[in-house]
C-alpha cells in the first residue's frame, strides 16, 4: 500500500464469509499496526471453475485512535489470474 508517497509492506491475516448469493464478509488484522479493518464483498466475473473476481469496499477501517481510523473509503476490484 502507498501511504503519502511511502511504500509499506505489511503481512494480513483474517476469516471471511461466502454467502449462497456470492456476497461476502471478510475480517483482517494487519501485521504492521494492529489495525482490524473490515469489508464487505461481492464475487463476480463467472468462469467455467467458479467465480473469477471480487468487488470489495472497507466498511470499517478499524478501531478509533489507530493509524486506520481516519475518514476516507477504500475500494476495488480482484480478479483471478490465469496460470498458462
Amino acid at each position: 500500500m502507498v501511504d503519502r508517497g511511502v511504500l509499506n509492506t505489511f503481512t494480513l491475516t483474517g476469516t471471511y464469509t461466502v454467502n449462497p448469493n456470492g456476497t461476502c464478509s471478510i475480517s483482517l488484522v494487519l501485521s504492521n499496526s494492529g489495525g482490524t479493518p473490515e469489508l464487505a464483498c461481492a464475487l463476480n466475473s463467472q468462469g467455467p471453475r467458479g467465480p473469477t473476481g471480487m468487488q470489495f469496499l472497507v466498511t470499517n477501517p478499524g478501531p478509533s485512535g489507530t493509524d486506520n481510523s481516519t475518514n476516507y473509503a477504500i475500494t476495488g476490484t480482484a480478479m483471478k489470474q490465469s496460470l498458462q
